[in-house]
């Protein structure tokens, strides 16, 4: 796996090429912070499945490798009304896997800064 590209898995769940765009977008956006990213992992797995196929319950489980403890996210939504939902959940996820992992990275710039002075 190169730098820039997610480990991508759907559970019971079609492949999207709209699901698959969104992670992309978000994981280059994690990819510029700069956190030293070693590995990131987003699965999508539905919980049931309909008789008419519609999903019924979704999670999404961003995992990233970075130094010191991983970051893992996930998120679950109970009913999921189409594709446009399941796009939502793995951005919340992922914008969520961000927020942590800048704050990890300002704690690891204030942790020199108090060594420096």
């Amino acid at each position: 796996m190169t730098k820039g590209s997610p480990t991508i898995t759907f559970r019971n769940l079609d492949r999207s090429p709209a699901i698959e765009t969104a992670i992309h977008d978000r994981a280059e956006l994690l990819y510029r912070m700069g956190g030293r990213i070693e590995q990131l992992q987003i699965v999508i797995e539905a919980a049931n499945r309909t008789p008419d196929d519609r999903v019924q319950g979704l999670t999404v489980r961003v995992e990233m490798a970075v130094p010191g403890p991983d970051i893992v996210v996930t998120r679950i939504r109970p009913r999921v009304s189409g594709p446009d939902d399941v796009v939502q959940v793995v951005r919340d996820a992922m914008d969520t896997a961000r927020r942590q992992l800048a704050t990890r990275l300002s704690q690891r710039r204030a942790g020199r800064e108090r060594r420096i002075a």
